[in-house]
């Protein structure tokens, strides 16, 4: 027996391995063994509570967050079941090594135990690990553009928060040093209201990337007001008498002529003017010109501004200048009578050719009489009380009535006499 065992050893062997071989090539043709490769795993974090509980927070570098390739070799049939979702890549945070690398462990969440083997592009995730700090920063607004031609940009409100919160790794929240927003306001012509991201900045005014941040806003509501323009005219008034023997020369002088106002195109449609009171203006008891300084402000209506960086104070002075005296010669000739007496002639008395009257007013006025255009008269009707049942004839004094201008005055009134006969039948 122990001979014929012995004998054609190294037949019964090769015997053995093709046996084998068979069995595997049977077994491989029935399902054979194949590779397959899927792309962009996302790796899974697990027990990241261990940096967050120690208040630090860390960032993937270099994309390691995401596994390109992960080859699985596994049975065909398997393979061909599968998919992206079937296959994970996972990072444990509780194993971070002191090179702030984890290593990603993959599996599949089918079939995980036919699989021969799942290996990826990379095989570890690489991070950047630090203490974690919080800053609270105001919000600046800015706006880019120009409103349409006659409007203006008007009051900016952020309507519901006007600061923010962001915290993230210290070395990139400490490089924050400003927060706001932006908004394009070219050709508007209407009141804008929008949401606007949150741009953060550096100390140069360069924009800082917040991808790694957090933030209790990244977008706030704004509103903006767009403004219709106009320019109006200042209009004044003067009240009270200056002081005895001066006088208001009626020149007013006022360094602003119009202003131009803003509001809303129903607040401004009907104002055509701004209307200072007389009482800024008045020169009750004054002897020399009167100076004020007015704030246009004050008398804006309601929801109206004024434009640009015009600070809304204008000054006017009201000229006032002391009464002269000029004395007149005027012509008989020059005097007429008015109306007439029923049954009575009346005439100038006497053979008097020229009555002296001194008028008042201001120099300008005084020196711009021409005496050869004047006219003076009488009404004859007032020289006798008209109730009277007879006039008796004679000598009456009678006033004289002339136009010396404006601003001029007689001193005293100018009295003539004159001579009323009765009319024989």
């Amino acid at each position: 027996m122990k001979k014929k065992l012995r004998n054609n050893i190294l037949l019964k062997i090769l015997s053995l391995l093709i046996a084998f071989t068979l069995w595997l090539v049977v077994i491989n043709i029935d399902d054979p063994v194949d590779e397959r490769s899927f792309s962009n795993i996302k790796v899974n974090f697990i027990n990241t509570n261990v940096l967050t509980d120690e208040n630090r927070v860390y960032e993937v570098l270099d994309g390691t967050g995401v596994v390109r390739t992960v080859r699985v070799e596994a049975p065909r049939k398997l393979l061909e079941n599968l998919t992206e979702a079937d296959i994970v890549a996972e990072a444990d945070f509780s194993k971070v090594t002191v090179n702030e690398t984890i290593e990603i462990k993959f599996y599949s969440t089918r079939s995980n135990d036919e699989i021969r083997s799942i290996t990826g592009s990379i095989d570890m995730v690489k991070l950047n690990i630090e203490d974690k700090r919080t800053k609270r920063l105001s919000l600046s607004t800015e706006t880019s553009g120009a409103p349409e031609e006659g409007y203006i940009l008007g009051a900016i409100t952020l309507v519901d928060q006007n600061r923010i919160e962001i915290s993230g790794p210290e070395s990139v929240v400490s490089r924050v040093v400003s927060a706001g927003i932006k908004v394009d306001i070219s050709e508007s012509n209407s009141d804008i209201s929008t949401y606007a991201d949150v741009i953060l900045y550096d100390s140069e005014g360069n924009e800082v990337d917040a991808s790694s941040l957090e933030m209790n806003a990244k977008s706030v509501r704004v509103r903006i007001q767009i403004l219709a323009t106009r320019e109006v005219p200042l209009t004044y008034k003067v009240t009270g008498e200056p002081a005895k023997d001066y006088a208001a020369t009626g020149v007013v002088d006022c360094d602003t002529k119009t202003v131009w106002i803003a509001g809303t195109p129903t607040a401004i449609a009907g104002i055509n003017r701004i209307e200072i009171p007389a009482d800024e203006l008045d020169i009750s008891g004054k002897e020399r010109n009167l100076t004020v300084t007015v704030d246009v402000r004050d008398y804006l209506p309601e929801n109206v501004t004024l434009v640009g960086d015009f600070d809304g104070k204008v000054t006017l002075t009201v000229h006032i200048e002391q009464i002269k005296e000029r004395e007149l010669r005027i012509p008989a000739s020059m005097i007429h009578l008015a109306g007439t007496l029923e049954g009575y002639h009346v005439e100038l008395e006497g053979n008097t050719v020229e009555y002296r009257v001194t008028v008042r007013g201001l120099e300008e006025n005084l020196n711009s009489i021409d005496v050869s255009a004047l006219e003076g008269y009488i009404m004859v009707t007032n020289v006798v009380d008209a109730g009277e049942e007879e006039i008796i004839p004679g000598v009456y004094p009678a006033k004289v009535n002339i136009d010396f201008g404006s601003g001029v005055s007689l001193k005293e009134p100018m009295m003539v006499n004159v001579t009323i006969h009765k009319i024989e039948e």
